[in-house]
C-alpha cells in the first residue's frame, strides 16, 4: 500500500494557479488527513510507504515520526531529487 502525502492545494493541477511561495499562507489539512489514515490502517493491520513533500516534511516532523512510529514506511518526495528513506 502506498499514500501519496501532499496538501490539496500542492497537487501539480493547481500550479498555475498556486504558487508555492504561498503554500505557507493556507490552511493544511495534511496533518488531521493522515491521522484519520493511520487510525484506519491500524484497524485493519495494514502497513504503508507513505511518500510525504519535502515541504510537508519539514512543517510536521511529529507526523513523521507517527507513521514511523506505527511501523510504516516514510519516504520523502523533493523536486528533482530521489526519495529519501526515514524508517
Amino acid at each position: 500500500m502506498t499514500v501519496a502525502v501532499e496538501d490539496y492545494f500542492q497537487v501539480s493541477a493547481f500550479e498555475r494557479y498556486v504558487g508555492r511561495e504561498t503554500w505557507d499562507d493556507r490552511e493544511c489539512r495534511v496533518e488531521r488527513n493522515v491521522e484519520r489514515i493511520l487510525e484506519l490502517f491500524d484497524s485493519r493491520d495494514i502497513k504503508a510507504t507513505f511518500f510525504t513533500l519535502g515541504w510537508v516534511t519539514e512543517r510536521y516532523p511529529a507526523m513523521i515520526k507517527r507513521i514511523v512510529g506505527q511501523g510504516h514506511r516514510s519516504e520523502e518526495r523533493r523536486v528533482g531529487k530521489e526519495c529519501r528513506s526515514r524508517w
